[in-house]
């Protein structure tokens, strides 16, 4: 039997007259005619609570703040903790993109076989934000790491860019789901389908639209599929384990700073030099994306700034700090 695709989104103001006309438009019964379609704001407002998901598609606004909600969404996170949305932790203000990963991560479904119930799949376009920004120990950093650690990103696929109306910024699509199969547990694939493209705004549209001057024709988009679908190392796609997408950040002290003994020094460096050596591993298997995706500015800053200042060393040895 044929599965039935409905759709639930979620719009407020204009996008929700948008969203209710277009599947008007479609003629799709069972999404135009009944209560699929509600309006609120799904940072706050969340008018589908309790329910779990097979599918989700989205694109959420690029760099929107969400200051306008930040008492709620604190609200939230402080005291419902992972009973609700916000559990993980919070990103900058000036962000909320990662809030509407969190927002949909708690609606997937649990996997449970036995009751037939099989987890859930996740598309989210991003910009190249939720990847680098934030520092060790910052909340788009903890967001990301409970994401990973739990094995629930599955690829990421850097698509062209001019692709859209209102920016020419470069997107990202995160798939991201509780089901991995086999192969893919532990493992994230990154896939550079930057320049996959074909000029004009649409397949029947050669002039630009705005900002967005190219787009992916039937045949490239089953194009990138295959690059996704083959899960093979290539010169557009590459395979990683979940650790390679973590970082140490070493913070080095000069002149009045800590002084470093004799005796501590050959272990702190050996443990320095594991770093260096899983980063330029890094470094050379990622040579597209690296910028945005496998060390965030601040780890990129740390390691120069480190490299010029010297180590003293305390005639009494002191503590490593």
């Amino acid at each position: 039997r044929r599965p039935t695709l409905r759709l639930w989104p979620r719009r407020h103001t204009r996008a929700f007259a948008t969203a209710a006309s277009d599947m008007l438009k479609k003629q799709v019964d069972h999404n135009g005619g009944d209560n699929n379609i509600r309006y609120g704001d799904s940072l706050t407002n969340d008018r589908f609570a309790g329910r779990t998901f097979d599918y989700f598609l989205t694109n959420p606004p690029f760099g929107v703040d969400w200051k306008k909600q930040r008492a709620e969404i604190r609200r939230e996170h402080e005291k419902e903790g992972f009973a609700g949305r916000f559990g993980v932790g919070l990103p900058r203000v000036s962000d909320g993109s990662l809030l509407f990963l969190q927002h949909m991560a708690a609606k997937f479904e649990r996997v449970a076989t036995h009751e037939h119930k099989h987890g859930s799949r996740l598309a989210i376009v991003f910009s190249g934000s939720p990847l680098f920004a934030g520092g060790a120990g910052s909340g788009e950093s903890g967001i990301r790491q409970w994401l990973i650690e739990n094995d629930w990103l599955e690829a990421i696929v850097a698509l062209p860019e001019q692709m859209f109306y209102n920016t020419g910024i470069g997107t990202y699509v995160w798939i991201v789901t509780n089901r991995k199969v086999r192969p893919r547990r532990g493992k994230i694939q990154v896939v550079d389908a930057r320049e996959i493209w074909t000029p004009g705004g649409g397949a029947e549209i050669t002039r630009s639209l705005g900002n967005k001057c190219r787009h992916i024709a039937d045949g490239q988009t089953d194009e990138i599929v295959c690059l996704y679908s083959r899960f093979e190392n290539d010169d557009r796609s590459k395979i990683f384990v979940d650790e390679d997408f973590g970082y140490t950040r070493v913070t080095g002290n000069g002149g009045n700073g800590p002084y470093v003994g004799l005796e501590n020094i050959e272990q702190w460096m050996g443990g320095f030099s594991t770093v260096c050596r899983r980063l330029w591993k890094l470094l050379l298997n990622a040579t597209f994306l690296v910028s945005a995706m496998f060390c965030s500015e601040s780890c990129a800053r740390t390691l120069p700034r480190f490299a010029s200042r010297s180590l003293r060393v305390d005639p009494q040895p002191k503590a490593l700090s």
